[in-house]
């Protein structure tokens, strides 16, 4: 197989006499997003014959496929200036990174660089969501982007020379060397892309694998103008210039979702028991009863590369939701080496530095874990107290109350000074080429705490109605004073490694812990007691954790064929513990308690499951 590179100009390169210089194409002047002129040539309306051959008014490449005795003996070099051997195409495959006009790098600004447009020839129409990558030939950095929806691109870059290639699915790829960039001046360079045909006869068909990066808000745009179902979406662009640092405050700037008071999602006003959350596409289980999903809490925006929010059934998602479903996706690798860390400290006026309820509890009550101060006693053993049945353990009060004496002697709320909420995020990533065979891969890391203690005040009445609805004797009179103490911290690992062109390997694992601490004090009475003075005092320690697991595949071009298989599995352990939540009300003067109880509660959930897709071509 031959490669044949044309390289056109206004003037044309061939041999024996030149044909006259054609005149430039009409160009459309507009004015982009940054009120520049961003000029295009007019393809949509190019229809004239004159045109055909002038799309662009700027140097251009076509890389063409085919047999080409005529340039047999030509020698073609990249722009390290080095022969490229008549071989098959190379196939390109890394993850395309959309350039952050408000990030640039050391040496680039915003009035230099190259632009253009990258269409097809035929039919004559633009190319939207292409990739176009500058390699720069003095420091071999990689910069890449994609195009709008109107085939339009931008690449700000320092002064240099370049290599440029452009790509798109079904089409031959397009490359130009040597691309000089002067302060202060963008070079334009349009692509035409030849569309792949069968009169590629004797031609070896090369497929161009790319990743785009779903990340920038463009691209969320287009997902959603491309969805064939009601949905919304929240890019990684939008989550860092808000600032979020977890899922929670993200999602809750989509249209028709809110965020309860737990951190739960709600969708269409449909609460958190009728929602799905996935993550990967994969379904995370819930470790409440009754409630299948997570609190986003648990997610920290530096993994998340977008948000999406489903509203309607599709055939390719779980159909276990009412309201919406919404898909956390982390499958965004940084290029290079990154390492972030931060600290935040917050208050709250009705909170900090107030005196909260509270109680003695365990010595790892910071990281959600109880020590064992809250457990049931190893003397109790598998018997349940009750002595209401003949023949159990326990026969009489005394050796019930024997039994007692082995728990936590603990049923007085003490007050400490709320402290300041604290928070800790750490994360680091890298990708790149591995090992003697150069193969890409790439690893996400992630380690999130958070701690915070608040205050809540209110009153607790309850009434009995009449037949009008009305409140008419009052049952029960208290007010309440609720200290609370919450912790979340998790960890987050994620990694791939492209095994060659068309296989590619994707592993996530994630840890999460959080806890609830609640302390109740109320002072009120009830109307069965005569409205004596009481105290209702309760201590509750609810703890969750989430261990989640999966491995992704992604195999293209099966044994040579247009298949494309891709499949995932998924192994999720969660747990929810609640050790002791203690109850006891006692009359004010007299001291006496009139009721207590101590409840125990323990759920494990163990969720295994997987997902296969296989896509390929359907002949007439």
């Amino acid at each position: 197989m031959a490669l044949l590179v044309g390289v056109t100009a206004w003037a044309p390169i061939g041999v024996g006499a030149q044909e006259p210089e054609k005149a430039p194409p009409k160009e459309i002047i507009e004015k982009d997003v940054d009120g520049k002129e961003w000029i295009t040539p007019d393809v949509g309306a190019a229809e004239e014959e004159e045109e055909e051959d002038a799309i662009g008014d700027v140097d251009e490449v076509v890389i063409e496929y085919g047999a080409s005795p005529d340039t047999e003996q030509d020698q073609v070099t990249d722009a390290e200036g080095k022969e490229i051997e008549d071989t098959p195409t190379p196939v390109v495959s890394k993850a395309v990174q959309v350039q952050d006009p408000n990030e640039l790098e050391p040496g680039a600004d915003r009035e230099t660089g190259v632009q253009g447009q990258v269409v097809s020839r035929k039919p004559k129409k633009v190319l939207p969501d292409a990739p176009v990558l500058a390699k720069g030939k003095g420091d071999g950095k990689l910069r890449s982007t994609i195009t709008d929806e109107r085939g339009r691109y931008r690449l700000y870059l320092p002064p240099g020379k370049y290599t440029l290639r452009s790509y798109y699915d079904l089409y031959h790829g397009a490359r130009w060397d040597d691309i000089a960039v002067t302060r202060g001046k963008f070079s334009r360079i349009n692509f035409i892309l030849d569309p792949i045909s069968e009169k590629d006869a004797g031609v070896e068909e090369q497929e161009v694998v790319y990743l785009a990066d779903t990340s920038s808000e463009a691209a969320q745009l287009n997902l959603r103008k491309e969805a064939v179902g009601v949905q919304d979406a929240i890019s990684a662009e939008e989550i860092k210039r808000a600032g979020d640092s977890t899922a929670t405050g993200a999602v809750a700037r989509v249209v028709g979702v809110t965020i309860d008071e737990e951190g739960r999602l709600i969708i269409r006003g449909l609460p958190d028991r009728y929602n799905q959350i996935l993550l990967n596409g994969v379904p995370i289980p819930g470790v409440d009863p009754d409630i299948p999903s997570v609190k986003l809490d648990i997610f920290p925006t530096d993994i998340v590369s977008n948000l999406s929010v489903v509203k309607n059934p599709r055939p390719d998602l779980p159909g276990n939701f009412a309201g919406g479903l919404l898909n956390i996706e982390t499958s965004n690798y940084p290029l290079e080496q990154m390492v972030k860390a931060g600290v935040s400290i917050g208050g709250n006026s009705l909170s900090t530095f107030r005196q909260m309820p509270t109680y003695p509890g365990g010595k790892r009550d910071w990281l959600g874990f109880d020590d064992g101060a809250r457990a049931v006693p190893s003397s109790l053993g598998g018997q349940r107290l009750d002595t209401g049945r003949a023949g159990n353990r326990y026969r009489t009060n005394d050796q019930v109350s024997q039994v007692g004496r082995g728990f936590s002697d603990v049923w007085n709320p003490r007050t400490k000074l709320a402290i300041p909420e604290l928070g800790i995020k750490v994360s680091a990533g890298n990708s790149g080429e591995i090992g003697k065979k150069r193969r890409n891969a790439g690893y996400l890391v992630s380690f999130l705490y958070d701690y915070e203690e608040s205050i809540e005040t209110g009153f607790n009445k309850r009434y009995t109605y009449d037949e009008n609805g009305n409140a008419s004797i009052l049952l029960r009179d208290f007010d309440y004073k609720e200290g609370k103490q919450e912790v979340l911290w998790g960890t987050f690992g994620s990694g791939f490694l492209q095994i060659n062109a068309d296989n590619q390997l994707n592993v996530t694992t994630m840890f999460n812990r959080t806890s609830d601490d609640h302390t109740i004090v109320q002072l009120g009475g009830e109307q069965n007691d005569d409205f004596i003075p009481l105290t209702a005092n309760s201590f509750n320690f609810i703890g969750r954790s989430i261990f989640f697991n999966q491995l992704t595949g992604d195999h293209q071009n099966l044994k040579n064929s247009k298949v494309r298989l891709r499949w995932n599995a998924a192994v999720s352990n969660g747990k929810r513990d609640e050790p002791d939540r203690r109850l006891i009300l006692q009359q004010v003067e007299s001291q006496t308690v009139t009721g207590a109880s101590r409840f125990f509660s323990d759920l494990k959930q163990l969720t295994v499951g997987g997902k296969t897709s296989v896509r390929f071509p359907v002949y007439k």
